[in-house]
């Protein structure tokens, strides 16, 4: 156990044994009395906190290139937020991680990435940043009402959905496979949608004339690697079978969700069964549900 750890839990059998005197004592019952016991176990949380969350050191990449963020954000318009009934089209912030002083135009693979349920465009920000030392343009989506929070281009903070989460707390695919293959079509829609239009985006930006970041003068969209965690992978999996412009799928922890096809009358998922069209990496076993 670390020096730290030990000084933090000193701290907080002291703050416990002040509460509990506090609390017994009470000071005659007068008002000080009351605050004292509060305030020591105001004392006793924030030591707890401090001693279950240690601020992190970031991880230095290991690669030779410096590393320079850019966010921005895309509308599509050919789309209506799924999560607002407000008339709004989808719009999803971006952030590009990539290296600077790269000599070459066009030459740095492109790997765009797809975060997990409620998680956000940065959850996996030391990947990005090591990918992007070694010479990688790194593209990170927020799906918008499927992550914990973001902000959009006019400056309103987004929470994830209470519908996005209701569908999440209520999905049982061995109980009810019918109903959650409904929310998986759902939710691969938007996902997919969603990379499918930022790939679209950044190839055209990428074109020659048309280059708002320096990132765009970058990426070689000739060689895509589309990578998610969790619900991210399997979108990533699903847009590997949708075009024909992907070099390579990586995906961690995730399910083929874009791969099923039906419920039989068992009640087990009917799967596709034909060959994955591109180099394909997975994290673990991935997992193909069978009614019980």
């Amino acid at each position: 156990m670390k020096a730290r750890h030990i000084i933090l839990l000193a701290v907080m059998a002291a703050e416990l044994i002040l509460f509990f005197y506090c609390l017994i004592k009470k000071s005659n019952h007068v008002p000080a009395g009351y605050i004292c016991a509060a305030l020591s176990l105001v004392l006793l949380i924030c030591t707890g906190w401090l001693l279950l969350f240690p601020k992190a050191t970031p991880i230095e990449a290991t690669g030779e290139y410096q590393i320079k963020r850019e966010d921005c954000f895309y509308t599509d318009t050919s789309r209506l937020e799924a999560y607002a009934d407000d008339g709004s089209y989808r719009e999803l912030p971006i952030s590009f991680w990539y290296p600077v002083e790269y000599k070459e135009d066009h030459s740095c693979p492109l790997v765009v990435f797809s975060h997990g349920s409620f998680g956000t465009k940065d959850s996996n920000e030391t990947l990005y940043r090591e990918l992007a030392s070694h010479g990688y343009v790194v593209c990170s989506v927020d799906h918008t009402y499927q992550c914990f929070s973001t902000k959009l281009s006019n400056g309103k903070a987004i929470r994830a959905s209470g519908d996005f989460m209701k569908e999440i707390a209520a999905d049982n695919p061995q109980d009810n496979p019918g109903q959650s293959l409904q929310h998986f079509e759902k939710w691969m829609n938007i996902r997919t949608g969603d990379i499918n239009f930022v790939l679209d985006t950044i190839i055209e930006k990428s074109s020659e004339g048309n280059r708002e970041l320096s990132v765009y003068r970058l990426a070689d969209v000739c060689r895509i690697c589309v990578m998610g965690h969790s619900l991210g992978g399997s979108a990533a999996l699903g847009v590997g079978r949708q075009r024909d412009d992907i070099t390579a799928v990586i995906s961690l922890e995730a399910p083929f969700l874009c791969d099923i096809q039906g419920v039989d009358a068992n009640g087990n998922f009917i799967f596709e069964q034909s060959e994955y069209p591109v180099f394909l990496m997975v994290s673990k076993r991935i997992m193909r549900h069978r009614k019980r």
